[in-house]
This record gives structure tokens, sequence and C-alpha cells, in this order.
């Protein structure tokens, strides 16, 4: 049975009025672990409330390199590490490795923060094939070795490759076509309808289930487990 869920997104959290209640009636159905996958631009303290992971992925500069985008927000990464500390829950800090300028950004974001530790910080190598990850992930490993971070592994990529990225590709182009179908030919984004959401959650899934490796493959991790059996992925569509 499902006992582990991951909200992603997008940003869930721009949506916080319907992730409160998602994750209140979660709670209530279920004895279910939920982690909460944002970029900590934005805290809710009555959604932080129902989260047991946080797992805080800030976007460094190199992820929108033309773009003079101020995306890290460090007083509200620390409001979520604060919450993880008084609450006893768990939180972790994962950044994702492109360049050189990635490593003195993530320390100087590290060292306005308080309250973490070493193991608290993930680095993951960019990558959205096996080739590039194999080129990435040498130099992340050297600095996760260096500053005694740890390493963070694209599992859908090695273990699916692109396999999953297509998977994932049609079951939005699904949604969207049911949505035009059934809805007035506009654009969707965080206010679309909640059970469409949830339907284009159930394709996905079953996208995932269908597929032969992913059905026979269930690698754990320290903190998550990735598996269609055990742990379900909540995709949040929001705009932009």
């Amino acid at each position: 049975s499902i006992r582990h869920l991951v909200i992603t997104g997008g940003e869930p959290l721009l949506q916080k009025k319907e992730l409160k209640i998602l994750c209140s009636k979660l709670k209530q159905i279920g004895d279910f672990h939920i982690t909460l996958e944002t970029n900590a631009t934005l805290f809710d303290a009555e959604v932080a409330e129902n989260i047991d992971l946080f797992s805080l992925s800030p976007k460094l500069n190199s992820s929108h390199p033309n773009q003079h985008i101020i995306s890290i927000n460090p007083a509200c990464i620390q409001k979520f590490i604060t919450h993880a500390k008084t609450q006893q829950k768990e939180f972790q800090l994962k950044f994702v490795y492109a360049c050189e300028s990635d490593i003195p950004e993530i320390k100087e974001l590290l060292s306005q923060l308080k309250e973490w530790q070493r193991e608290d910080i993930l680095l993951m190598p960019l990558g959205e094939s096996a080739d590039i990850l194999r080129i990435n992930t040498h130099k992340t490993l050297e600095h996760c070795i260096r500053n005694g971070w740890r390493f963070c592994e694209r599992l859908h990529i090695s273990l699916f490759g692109e396999q999953m990225r297509r998977q994932l590709h049609q079951a939005g182009h699904l949604y969207q076509r049911s949505y035009q179908i059934y809805h007035p030919p506009v654009a969707f984004g965080y206010d679309a309808p909640t059970e469409d959401k949830f339907r284009c959650c159930r394709q996905i899934v079953s996208a995932f289930r269908q597929s032969r490796s992913h059905r026979h493959n269930c690698t754990s991790h320290r903190r998550y487990l990735v598996s269609s059996v055990r742990c379900l992925w909540i995709i949040s569509f929001v705009s932009g």
C-alpha cells in the first residue's frame, strides 16, 4: 500500500489554500509520510503542520542564466528550518549542480542560515539524460566529498532514462486534451478544478504502473522510496 507521498510542482505553495486542505485530508484518511518539494520562497505555517519532510530546493543563478531574477529567500528558508527543528521534523537543502559558480553561491547562502548540519545538504548533478549526468556527476561527487555534503542521485534518470520523461510528457498531454474536451478552451494553471488535477495524477500513476521496468524495480533511498507501489508523486500544475 502507498505510505510515502511527495508533493511537488511547479511550486506547490502557490496553492496554499488547496494544499492545506489536501494535506489535512491525507493525514485524516491514512498514516502517510508527506514530503513537500519546494523552492522555499513561500512559507505557510498551516500547511507546514501536516508535512513530515521539507525538501528545500532553492534555485541558483545558473538555473536562469539569462534572467536577472532573485529566486532565493534566506529568511523564508530559515522559517522552514526553524519549524522543522522545533517540531521534530525533517528537512533537507537540495541544490542542483550545473557549474563551478554554484558552489560559492551555495556557501554564501549557508552562511546566512542557522541550525543546519552538513548532512542536511544535498547536491544533485544537472542532467536530463544519462549522458549529461555522467558528465556532471564526477564534479558533483568531488564537491560533496570536499564539503561533507550528501550526494543526491537522479534515480528516475539512472533507472528509467528517457522512458519516465516521455511518460510524464504523455500524461501532461492527456490532461490538456481532457481539459480542452470537457471544459472551455482556456489555459489551465493553479486555478484549474481540483478534480481535474486528481484525474491527471491518476493518469500519471497509471502510466508508471504500465511500465514493466518500473513494476520490477523498487529502489529504496535513505529518506524516501521511489516505487509505483509504495510512493505516489502528486503533481501540482501551476501557471508558468
